[in-house]
């Protein structure tokens, strides 16, 4: 079974009996808690757009205008980063806590894909069509809160041993680049016309993160955790406006995926 799926396990029977865990000395103490992590997430982007050329004055030519094109885009992969982390636990009684952490992160890596494109013309480059465009997804930077729930069931108590639950609210700054390569013009373009372009755009997504984690504690003040968690980046969404040749642009991406974070706290 995988870390993730032992620590799901576990949780549900953390979740079915937690009132009825041993006192351990680790989780009746209270205090503050500083620490770094290491999340490593595994996460899916999708990116639509849409040309939309039905405004009756647009200038888009025949058999294009009047028309909607759309297309959608998906990659997927690993990004990682570094994060710094600080909060304060309260014991709740007969073994169980609960927890609140502040975290920054800094991360690292890139998605990339490109859109298949739609349109009537055997390149799909032409004006008012959606352009097989190459474009990528960068995650910048996080920070936000994560609440835990958790305790020491049956014999982890006497190991210095805990499970819990997660909850978080986080605010993730990313980058969409779009390079796009077609024509500009309303009259068509032979491949040797067409002009090519970067696009980048700022994205912050509000994110929600639920999970379950595992702690062992190392001694009076220091402790190791592993976290499975599932990360939900909701939507951006934004139009852009093309009015010399009356075209509008929708365009949206969404993300998320799950993860796992190793962290060293201190503390305890």
């Amino acid at each position: 079974m995988s870390l993730t799926g032992k620590l799901l396990a576990v949780s549900v029977s953390l979740a079915a009996g937690l009132t009825a865990a041993e006192p351990a000395a680790a989780q009746d103490r209270r205090g503050f808690r500083f620490g770094i992590a290491i999340p490593v997430e595994r996460t899916g982007v999708t990116y639509e757009k849409a040309v939309d050329n039905t405004d009756p004055e647009t200038l888009v030519p025949a058999p294009r205008s009047g028309q909607v094109f759309e297309d959608e885009g998906s990659a997927s992969g690993p990004l990682a980063g570094l994060a710094l982390l600080a909060g304060y636990r309260w014991p709740l009684g007969g073994g169980t806590f609960l927890s609140a952490e502040a975290d920054l992160a800094l991360h690292r890596g890139s998605l990339e894909a490109q859109l298949a494109g739609s349109g009537t013309s055997p390149s799909g480059r032409q004006l008012g069509e959606v352009w097989p465009d190459e474009w990528s997804f960068e995650k910048q930077r996080s920070y936000g809160v994560t609440m835990r729930l958790g305790g020491s069931p049956g014999a982890l108590g006497s190991r210095e041993e805990s499970v819990y639950l997660l909850a978080g609210l986080h605010r993730v700054t990313a980058q969409m680049t779009v390079n796009w390569h077609g024509c500009l013009s309303p009259v068509p373009c032979t491949p040797d016309q067409f002009t090519s372009g970067t696009d980048p755009r700022d994205l912050d997504f509000l994110t929600w993160t639920v999970g379950v984690g595992f702690e062992k504690g190392l001694g009076e003040r220091l402790a190791i955790r592993a976290e499975g968690r599932y990360a939900s980046y909701g939507e951006e969404n934004w139009v852009a406006d093309f009015p010399e040749v009356r075209v509008t642009v929708p365009t949206s991406v969404r993300g998320g995926g799950p993860g796992l974070s190793l962290m060293l706290v201190f503390g305890r």
